[in-house]
């Protein structure tokens, strides 16, 4: 009779010759190109403690997003000094994946064993998998989301007890947001649900409550009119206020903003009642997100600003400043005024010189429909007449673009892959205070993602 080793090493043998040697596409998901060919040696070996256990017939769940992909995560989860085995996987049933099931095994002797229960999950998938320090216990919390069929996303937070997790607290969600919101040393989930059902959205704020177990702790209603939201931006809101900045989508590409303000266990909305203009000014194009863009330690959230003469230019090629701003009473205070440029990948930051109220003509930008080169020039009342250049900024592809001796009056900037990006300065301009150096307008400039 063959070993385990041995038959698992003609396994990925026959799987090897099968795929390389057939004609026709093999028609194998994903999971099972993943599963044994990637395993390590201590992953061998808790496979084969688990299949000891429940068989061969196995199917190995690998979660989708965040920082641990592995159906095997080893993780100090009781806080002894050694890791265990955390598996996720599932039991094919009459010939359909059943839900996905954890197992936690530990290692005494120099063998892997199961520890407790085969605890069945949430979901047929796994979306995420964490750890985080929630409750005044010895170890951490083990937080996963689950992907069932047909129905929303439900997050389930578990707890280490007896050699195996026990589920503590579930809630369907859209995205989750973990942090530390009163600096107690303990984090709190901000979980954000857009129900598939259609129905209205929702903030919930959960974490140990006074009796020392995970629960609810409050609860906020989200516009209805937001469709689906992206991952919370955690973080400071205001400078003396925790919290969160949630971007979603209104219809199929315009993103808005919504603050959440987390303090003493509450969540609220820092706005006026029933005051929309806050949110209504957040409305902008896609790709572009709330973060802490100049390093002070805030969110600052986008808002769209249409330069002067662009109100005279075709849809397709209007451009737009970005404020970025922090709200406080209601009221929205910009940090920066940037050009973001989401088809090129790129942000320059328009220097404090150029923002001047008392600017005898502000400064606007327009974009050459062939080139797609965006110039910054001083408005005097027509979008065309573009004598107060100030900067051009363009991208060309070095593998596509025809002549590439137009960059002789250009300088260097980035480059991305195969993508670069070079600016030109006037040789002379109408107000010197506003003239910059190479050097500036490469520290205001910036690639994004």
């Amino acid at each position: 009779m063959l070993r385990k080793s041995a038959f698992f090493c003609m396994l990925l043998c026959t799987a090897a010759v099968f795929l390389f040697s057939s004609c026709a596409p093999a028609q194998i998901g994903v999971e099972d190109l993943l599963d044994a060919p990637r395993l390590s040696d201590t992953q061998t070996q808790v496979l084969e403690a688990l299949t000891d256990e429940v068989g061969q017939d196995i199917k190995l769940k690998y979660p989708r997003t965040g920082d641990y992909r592995s159906a095997f995560t080893f993780y100090d989860v009781d806080g002894d000094g050694s890791d265990e085995a955390i598996v996720l996987y599932a039991v094919p049933e009459n010939g359909r994946t059943s839900a996905a099931r954890i197992v936690v095994l530990d290692q005494s002797s120099g063998r892997w064993q199961a520890t407790g229960k085969h605890l069945p999950g949430l979901g047929q998938d796994v979306d995420f998998l964490r750890f985080e320090k929630l409750r005044d216990q010895q170890g951490v919390s083990l937080v996963i989301g689950w992907i069932p069929e047909g129905v929303d996303n439900i997050l389930s937070v578990y707890h280490y007890e007896d050699g195996g997790f026990a589920m503590e607290y579930s809630e369907d969600y859209s995205q989750v947001g973990i942090m530390d919101f009163n600096d107690d040393g303990l984090c709190e989930l901000l979980i954000i649900a857009a129900p598939l059902s259609g129905s209205q959205p929702y903030a919930i704020l959960a974490g140990q409550t006074e009796s020392g177990i995970i629960d609810t702790l409050d609860q906020v209603s989200l516009d209805a009119r937001i469709g689906s939201f992206l991952e919370p931006v955690c973080g400071m809101v205001a400078p003396d206020t925790p919290g969160a900045v949630l971007d979603g989508y209104i219809g199929q590409d315009t993103l808005c903003s919504t603050v959440l303000a987390i303090q003493n266990g509450q969540i609220y909305i820092p706005t006026g009642d029933n005051d929309g203009l806050p949110f209504f000014r957040t409305y902008r194009a896609d790709g572009i997100f709330s973060e802490d863009v100049n390093g002070d330690g805030v969110i600052e959230i986008p808002i769209a600003v249409l330069p002067h003469g662009q109100e005279t230019v075709s849809e397709d090629n209007r451009l737009y400043f970005t404020d970025y701003s922090v709200l406080q009473s209601s009221v929205f205070q910009r940090r920066l005024r940037t050009l973001v440029n989401v088809e090129q990948g790129y942000r320059f930051v328009l220097p404090e010189s150029w923002l001047g109220e008392d600017l005898e003509n502000p400064v606007t930008i327009y974009r050459f429909p062939q080139s797609g080169e965006v110039l910054f020039f001083t408005y005097a009342g027509d979008i065309n007449d573009q004598r107060g250049e100030l900067l051009r900024i363009r991208s060309y592809d070095l593998q596509g673009y025809p002549d590439r001796l137009e960059t002789k009056n250009y300088f260097f900037l980035a480059q991305r892959g195969t993508f670069v990006y070079y600016a030109s300065l006037p040789e002379t301009i109408l107000s010197e205070d506003l003239l910059l150096s190479q050097e500036q307008t490469a520290a205001l400039f910036s690639l994004i993602n």
